[in-house]
């Protein structure tokens, strides 16, 4: 069964066992028992208990000889006495011849003799054998001859007299030869010849004598050492595992003492449960014979827990009854395993030191001379691999010289005198396998490694050692070159401070030159404070052993001198002193301590934070400034590992790899980036870092310079804001005038247009198939021109009705208009505050106004349209006034532009698509237009009126959240300037109302040709012959005498017969402008009726006219009617100035 706990089991191939065999019952032992169990026997019979009557075995063993050799012997003599008997009764002489068989067959020694003189008469051959005698020589013979002790002898006989017998005499005999030997005798008189004799049974117990004496000699020893052996543990064993009995040996060895240990299972002492319960099986195989005794080795603990390792031996003894004593016999090899692991330990350090020594290690049999085995670096120096140098002879590394090897005799006897127990060395030359010379230094010695003798050679490459020394020489030189370079001064002393030599470049440094300095101590030649100072530190030095280091100034003719001392201990009775003269570290140190303050005061009060960093992100300093930027004390800072305190954690990632640049010196010099404050206020800082270097030019800290920017970037994205406002209005502004000036063409070409199907109209009856293509003709351009007139409001240039308006009215007509077309996809709801209607109201021309909520109601319905088809969506319409400043109007569209001040806001939410952020940085552009059908001057004319009313507009929107375009007009507190071109004409939903035209004019009232006839001539003076054609043909249909010029300068060389009594004028001419025409035509004619023509309606235009006086003003496109309607009443008067 096994025995997990028996760490190691010794069988017969590596450790003999001994078996023993339990003896049989109620039988006395004949066979003899070995020794351990012979040890085991003496120590059940000394083993301290109760007193038993049962013998031991032991006694069992010589109980059984004894009774053996009586019993046998008293057989014998009991037969012998019966036939001698019968014999004597018969005088037959059968009795006689069975006698004389069974006398001379016996084993036994018979004599028969007679008790006086103790006279052999009879022995059988066993005695003759057993005395050494012959027979003839033994009878007649007297048994006192060979008695050892006659009287004894002879008082043995006499008692065998007296008592008829004698049992069981152990008597000493003495051979013929002289030896003595031990017998047992049974005897008993008889009547032999009519007289007594003694018929005597000898067996010869010397061997069991000698055995019994060695026994008891052993017993006594053995029991003497089982108590007192220090050596062997003997305990014996029940059945069930636990302790009978428990020697001195096992408490030294255990830790419990005997009355501890009796009675207690092995579990409870030195076995755990699973140990225990094996030992139990063991002791059940012993019993029944299945397992033979061994010796094994095993793991147990003592009493305090520690392992202990013994070799054991446990057998079965027989005790009282049928029961079994199991001895166990315990031999503590704990310092021998202990000292086996330290061997394989060692071994394995071997091993290593073996494979990775710097030298080459080869093992060489010192017989064949052949490399048993070699490490890597001895097998590289030779250029080979170890598996190449194993087996290889040890002269393959030898060079040839002249046929044969240079080195055979040194390098073989060098192995030899290894081998022959000592050690040797080698100074030499070698040969790598690729032929390389190479000089080694060999050291052999003698080991033994698995009982083998082997010579263990360390070589070392010593080629570079001539190498060595030569530069070592060279060194020296260069020292030398050194020290004479040195300017200090070199002194070199002993303990009591004499000067044993100098080293001085320049002697006029010395306090006294140097042949009065040698064989003085400084006490002699130094100042007394100075030397003082020396004699201390020079007793540290000696004292310590560890360098010294002092400063010391002395007064000279120049002035003080500093000098600093070195001292280092150059053996136990002499030092080195190296003297420098310091007075120019000592002024750099004084320029240092002053920068020192200087850069101290400066670091306090610094406006920049200024951090000092170790590379590991310790804080080194933080400035007053750091703690006012960050909000963290310096000593709150130092206790935070990095900068990840001050980072926000998105920003962490990128500043860690600035931090990275830094560290390295490859980057990250200047950043500028987000940081947070210990209240966790986000801020921006401007970091400029700078890497300090060691002399190496290893980074050794990071000095940072930090700016609080956060006000600063505040102000650039305001100014960066306010400028893509002014960009935007800017670009808004040259969109004005590039349509401005678009509208004044397009207007010239729709003048013509108009006037031409006018004058076609006059000459087309009202049933002509023709006159519906000319009025189709007409509508056109009337369309056409209230797309220029859109133009002219994106541009600020159309003509302004100013007054005070009510936006509420407004809004409610154009819903109204509006619900049945443009806004029937959605719910329009109005939000106006319930206040005085003149708290909202503003200075504006109310049409305009009426153009703005139409265009932007518009939008909003048809993005509802388009997008909501479904279900309908919701248009929110809002008022509100507002008192907006200069940081409430920047951020808004036209917002730089506008003033400070009240305004009222008409804004119009929808729930519509919304838009993305190209599309609201494009939607107020001319002609940009999402929508199939526009063309994209809705929200370009709102930008255009709302700059022209220096307003303001604020657009929000979000894809899928709908739009919100809210727009301010200021409320004025003085009266703003307005056009005097009458009021414009408020927009319809249809958007075709012509512009220029008053109702009388355009239902025809004023029938043509009405006007006065041959009133004198009229100029007409314009650059498109188109317009300039059309005028002429128009006024000569009226009746006007007409002189058409392209150009102002023509006009003004006419010298006409007739004072003109009027002028048609166009503004913009090439050459003189319109206005310097007229000024000039006013001069030669004072009573002129003049009449400028424009594209374009602006304020420019109206101030013209108001500075020449008597002046009317005609927007283009215009009609023949509105033309002669126009010039009649400029010639008489009717019309006040300037209009």
């Amino acid at each position: 069964m096994p025995r997990p706990a028996l760490a190691e089991r010794r069988t017969a191939s590596d450790r003999p066992h001994m078996t023993v065999t339990p003896p049989q019952r109620n039988l006395p032992v004949a066979r003899p028992v070995g020794a351990l169990s012979a040890v085991a026997l003496a120590a059940l019979g000394a083993a301290p208990g109760p007193a038993s009557t049962a013998p031991t075995t032991a006694d069992g063993l010589i109980l059984g000889m004894v009774l053996g050799a009586v019993v046998g012997g008293a057989v014998v003599l009991v037969l012998l006495v019966r036939w001698w008997r019968r014999a004597g009764e018969s005088g037959s002489s059968d009795p006689d011849a069975r006698y004389r068989r069974i006398f001379e067959r016996t084993h036994d020694a018979i004599l028969l003799f007679r008790p006086e003189g103790e006279i052999v008469l009879d022995a059988n051959p066993a005695a003759l054998a057993l005395y050494g005698f012959a027979r003839d020589e033994m009878i007649g013979m007297s048994l006192e001859r060979v008695s050892v002790n006659v009287e004894v002898g002879r008082g043995h006989v006499r008692d065998t007299v007296a008592q008829g017998g004698l049992e069981g005499l152990e008597l000493p005999q003495r051979r013929k030869d002289g030896s003595v030997f031990t017998v047992r005798i049974t005897a008993t008189v008889i009547d032999h010849a009519g007289g007594p004799a003694i018929l005597s049974i000898c067996r010869n117990i010397t061997e069991e004598h000698r055995a019994r004496e060695a026994l008891q000699a052993s017993e006594k020893r053995l029991r003497s050492m089982v108590d007192l052996t220090p050596t062997i543990a003997i305990q014996g064993y029940d059945a069930r595992g636990r302790v009978m009995f428990w020697n001195p040996a096992s408490a030294d060895l255990y830790g419990f003492t005997e009355a501890e240990a009796l009675g207690k299972s092995l579990d409870e002492l030195i076995l755990s449960p699973d140990q225990a319960a094996d030992f139990v099986r063991l002791c059940a195989e012993l019993a029944s014979g299945v397992k033979p005794c061994e010796v094994f080795e095993w793991s147990v603990h003592d009493r305090r827990g520690r392992e202990r390792w013994v070799y054991s031996t446990v057998f079965p003894i027989p005790d009282r009854g049928d029961r079994l004593t199991f001895v166990c016999m315990d031999v503590d090899v704990t310092p021998r395993k202990q000292a086996e692991r330290a061997l394989a330990s060692a071994q394995a350090r071997y091993r290593a030191l073996f494979e990775q020594s710097p030298e080459g290690v080869l093992l060489i049999d010192p017989e064949s001379l052949l490399i048993v085995e070699c490490n890597r670096p001895g097998a590289e120096m030779f250029g080979v691999t170890p598996e190449q140098m194993v087996g290889s002879p040890i002269t393959s590394l030898e060079p040839v010289v002249r046929g044969r090897s240079a080195v055979a005799d040194p390098l073989v006897r060098c192995v030899r005198n290894a081998a022959d127990g000592g050690s040797d060395e080698y100074d030499g030359p070698l040969t790598t396998r690729v032929g390389r010379a190479i000089a080694v230094r060999v050291r052999a010695r003698a080991v033994t490694i698995e009982d083998r003798p082997i010579v263990q050679a360390v070589v070392r490459d010593i080629t570079q050692r001539a190498k060595a020394i030569d530069a070592l020489r060279e060194s020296e030189a260069t020292n030398r070159a050194i020290l004479g370079a040195i300017p200090d001064l070199l002194f070199r002393v002993d303990r009591r401070g004499t000067f044993l030599w100098i080293h001085a470049p320049d002697e006029r440094e010395l306090i006294v030159p140097p042949e009065r300095l040698l064989g003085k101590t400084h006490r002699e030649v130094m100042p007394p404070d100075a030397a003082a100072l020396r004699t201390k530190y020079l007793d540290a030095l000696f004292e310590t052993r560890a360098p010294q280091t002092y400063e010391y100034a002395i007064e000279s003719a120049s002035g003080l001198r500093h000098w600093e001392v070195r001292m280092v201990l150059e053996d136990e009775d002499h030092a080195l002193l190296l003297v420098r003269d310091i007075a120019r570290r000592k002024i750099a140190e004084q320029r240092a301590a002053i920068s020192e303050r200087r850069f101290s005061l400066l670091w306090q009060a610094s406006p920049l934070g200024l951090i000092l960093w170790l590379p590991d992100g310790t804080i080194v300093e933080w400035n007053p400034a750091a703690e006012r930027i960050f909000g963290w004390t310096a000593e709150e800072a130092r206790h935070h590992a990095g900068f990840p305190f001050i980072v926000p954690p998105e920003e962490r990632a990128t500043v860690g790899e600035v931090w990275g640049a830094l560290v390295k010196n490859t980057g990250g010099y200047r950043c500028v980036n987000r940081n947070t404050r210990k209240d966790g206020t986000i801020i921006w800082c401007e970091w400029n870092n700078i890497p300090l270097l060691s002399d190496l030019g290893e980074v050794v800290a990071i000095a940072c310079i930090i700016e609080d920017i956060t006000s600063r970037r505040e102000a650039e994205r305001f100014r960066e804001a306010l400028n893509d406002r002014m960009h935007q209005t800017q670009r808004v502004e040259s969109l004005g005038v590039m349509a401005g000036g678009i509208a004044h063409d397009f207007n010239n070409l729709l003048a013509s247009i108009t006037g031409n199907a006018d004058l076609a109209l006059r000459g087309v009856p009202e049933a002509s198939p023709s006159r519906h293509a000319v009025e189709m003709i007409r509508k056109a351009a009337a369309r056409a021109a209230e797309l220029t007139r859109q133009m002219l409001d994106f541009a600020g240039r159309s003509a302004r009705a100013v007054q005070l308006v009510d936006p509420s009215p407004l809004a409610r007509d154009i819903v109204a208009v509006l619900g049945a077309s443009a806004l029937r996809h959605a719910r329009t709801r109005l939000e106006f505050p319930a206040e005085r209607p003149e708290r909202f109201a503003f200075p504006a021309d109310p049409a305009q106004v009426s153009q703005v909520v139409l265009n932007l109601l518009t939008n909003a319905g048809e993005a509802i349209a388009l997008h909501q088809p479904a279900g309908p969506g919701e248009i929110v319409v809002r008022m509100q006034r507002h008192t907006l400043t200069r940081a409430d109007l920047d951020p808004l569209i036209l917002g730089p532009i506008a003033a400070p001040g009240d305004f009222v806001s008409i804004e119009v939410s929808d729930s519509g698509p919304g838009m993305d952020a190209h599309t609201r940085a494009r939607v107020f552009d001319p002609f940009f237009t999402t929508k199939p059908t526009g063309h994209g001057l809705g929200l370009a004319a709102v930008l255009g009126i709302v700059r022209s009313h220096r307003g303001a507009i604020d657009l929000w929107s979000e894809p899928g959240q709908g739009t919100r375009v809210r727009v301010y007009f200021p409320v004025s507190p003085t009266p703003i300037e307005t056009d005097s071109a009458g009021p414009s004409t408020p927009p319809t939903a249809a958007g075709n109302v012509e512009h220029g035209a008053t109702a009388a004019t355009a239902s025809g009232d004023t029938p043509p040709g009405s006007g006065p006839r041959a009133l004198g001539p009229v100029l007409v003076i314009d650059d498109d012959p188109l317009v300039r054609d059309l005028i002429t043909r128009a006024l000569v249909s009226e009746g006007y005498d007409v002189h058409a010029f392209e150009s102002g300068d023509a006009a003004l060389g006419f010298q006409p017969s007739d004072a003109p009594v009027a002028a048609v004028i166009d503004r913009t001419m090439p050459g003189t402008p319109g206005e310097q025409v007229a000024v000039a035509l006013r001069r030669l004619f004072p009573d002129l009726s003049i009449i400028l023509t424009s594209g374009n309606a602006d304020r420019d235009f109206q101030r013209a006219a108001d500075a020449l006086g008597n002046c009317t003003l005609l927007h283009k496109p215009f009609t023949i009617e509105r033309l002669a309607d126009t010039l009649r009443d400029s010639i008489a008067g009717s019309g006040p100035p300037g209009r």
